[in-house]
Formats: structure tokens, sequence, C-alpha cells
């Protein structure tokens, strides 16, 4: 019964979108476009290259060596082997993504379990520097300061977080292999190319559910919008027309939950379990909140003129219908996977 409900709520959805899509061609065509915009000239450029160069430190076994120096360090801080630690800090430094893929390819390699990659991924999740740099700091306030701001209070709360739950954590780790492997560059490549492209296609398929929640939410004013937008599509924060150093700390907050695009992102890249994840950003986003306060004293930051923000797209064209349908059908199927997986 529950099944056959859920089926008739998310087919009814899907003819509700088709509808909408259809009535609203010309607006969704030009989010659309914008979002792909952003793909191509900011989510590729922040995260393709990490994701090929960190998947052939991990198929080298140069992650088992690269931190052997802070070994000590690493088990007295965080309890962490030190391929954990390159882990754990690729993840926080790379982009929301990276950590999740090479987890993945560790436990499909045999070399951590799955409880342990469970662990690792509820810390090894972050925007990274040049994400928060240039979505919070340049589009948003015009200040590198304030997307530093912003990153060392994410990875600050993740780092408290890893202390805390690796505490309770025994690492079970495969050491049978301790020595440097060839890796196949094409493959990693192919691998990466595949990944990217199913996140871009998340993301493109965001920006229908953004608009649809523009329209939704007309009553309120356009910033709580972008910041109620930004929970689905973390890159909507940077359509905040009115930014002061009063909302950094829930911009901090927002970035470390990511938004749902960025989890279904996760779950197109990886097949471990995101529920422990999704509990850890309940202290995570409070945590980062907290120490972007913190920093924003210390660092006596003070913002008073906006950057100007977004796209400037001009359109000829606004008959997308195909494109549209398309990703409607790719949301169905995203959403009708996640509940077979839970």
């Amino acid at each position: 019964m529950k099944r056959k409900v859920y089926i008739v709520t998310v087919c009814l959805l899907a003819i509700s979108v088709y509808t909408y899509s259809v009535v609203n061609t010309g607006k969704i065509s030009k989010d659309i476009y914008q979002c792909i915009q952003r793909c191509i000239n900011v989510i590729i450029p922040s995260l393709f290259i990490y994701m090929v160069l960190s998947s052939v430190i991990i198929q080298t076994g140069i992650h088992r060596f690269i931190f052997s120096p802070l070994k000590h360090l690493s088990k007295i801080i965080f309890n962490l082997p030190t391929n954990m630690l390159f882990v754990f800090l690729m993840g926080n430094i790379c982009g929301y993504p990276i950590g999740a893929s090479l987890i993945e390819e560790m436990y499909q390699g045999g070399e951590i379990s799955k409880k342990n990659a469970t662990t690792l991924l509820m810390t090894s999740y972050g925007g990274g520097p040049s994400f928060l740099m240039g979505i919070v700091g340049i589009s948003l306030y015009n200040s590198e300061k304030a997307g530093t701001i912003v990153f060392l209070s994410c990875i600050s709360a993740n780092a408290v977080l890893a202390i805390f739950l690796n505490r309770f954590t025994v690492w079970e780790e495969n050491t049978s292999e301790h020595h440097l492997k060839k890796p196949d560059i094409i493959s990693i490549i192919s691998g990466c190319a595949h990944n990217m492209f199913k996140i871009c296609a998340v993301i493109v398929t965001f920006s229908l559910v953004c608009t649809i929640l523009s329209d939704l939410l007309t009553g309120f004013d356009k910033d709580t919008v972008s910041i109620i937008k930004s929970l689905f599509e973390i890159t909507n924060i940077s359509s905040v027309s009115s930014p002061s150093t009063k909302i950094l700390p829930l911009i901090a907050a927002i970035s470390s939950f990511g938004g749902i695009c960025i989890l279904l992102q996760l779950k197109a890249v990886t097949t471990i379990s995101l529920k422990p994840l999704i509990l850890s950003r309940l202290i995570a986003c409070p945590l980062s909140a907290a120490f972007c306060f913190i920093y924003t004293k210390l660092l006596h930051l003070k913002l008073y003129t906006p950057a100007s923000t977004g796209y400037t797209v001009s359109f000829e064209k606004d008959n997308l219908l195909g494109l549209i349908l398309t990703f409607t059908l790719i949301l169905f199927l995203i959403f009708t996977t996640q509940k077979a997986d839970d």
C-alpha cells in the first residue's frame, strides 16, 4: 500500500512538473542556461582536476605514504591512519563530492570497510576554498577574506566532529598492499568524466526545482528566497542582494550542509549510505556558524558593499521543451532510486 501511494505521489509530481515546464518554458530555459554556465565556469574547473589527481594518488597508493611524517600527530589528534587523513583533507579542500568519490574508490578496492567508510564520509565533506572563495567570497561579498572565513569555519567544524567521532571508531585497514602501483590514467579520466557528467546533470536538474521554488515563494523577499533555494542548490547563495556580516554565520551553516543537490551528487558517485552524513550535519552546521562568528570578530571583518551578482545572459530562443522533459525524467529516476535504496 505504501509503495503504491509513493508511486502515485511521484507520478503526480512528475505530471505537475511537466505541466509547469510547458507553461513556463521561457523562464525555465533561462535558469537552465545560467545553470549550465555555472557548471562550465565554476563547477567543472573547481572539481574535475582535483577529482582526477586525487584518484591518481589513490590508485598509485601514494596516499598511504604522503602523510607518513604526520603519522603520530594524525593518531593523537584525529585517531586516523595517514591514508584516511589524506581523504579527510581532500574531502574538505577539494569540493563536496571529492571525499565521497575517494572513499568509494577505497571501499571498492577493499582498502577500507563499509562501516569505516561511512564514518569517514561524515567529516570528509566540504566546499573547498576555491568553491567557497568564488561563490561566497567574490560573487557575494567581493571579499576573499569572507570566503576564507566561511571555509575555515566549515573545516573547523568538521575537524571538531572528526576528533570526537574518531575516538569511538576502530579503523579496520587492509594493510596487505603497501607498495606503489601503476595507475590506469585513461580509466581514471574516463571515470572522473562520467562522475562529472552525473554531478552536472543533477545540478542542472535542480535549476528546475529552484525555478519552481521562486514561484512558490513569491510572498517572501528576494534574499529569503535565495537562502531557501540555497538549501536545495548551494550556488543560489550568491544571489543574495544585501549580504552583511550578520548573515555570514548563516551562510557558513548552509555551506556546511551543502544542500540537497550536493547530497544527490554524492549519491551519484558512491554506494555508501548518506544517512550518517546527513545526521552529522545537524552538529556541523551550528558549529560552522559558531566558528564563523568567532573568526569574523577575531579578523575584524567589515563588509559594506556587495559585489555584483549573477550572470548576464541573453536569449534568442526559449524552446527547450525536450531538454526540460529529459531532466524532469532524470529527477523522477533519482527520487525513485533514492526510495528504492532506503
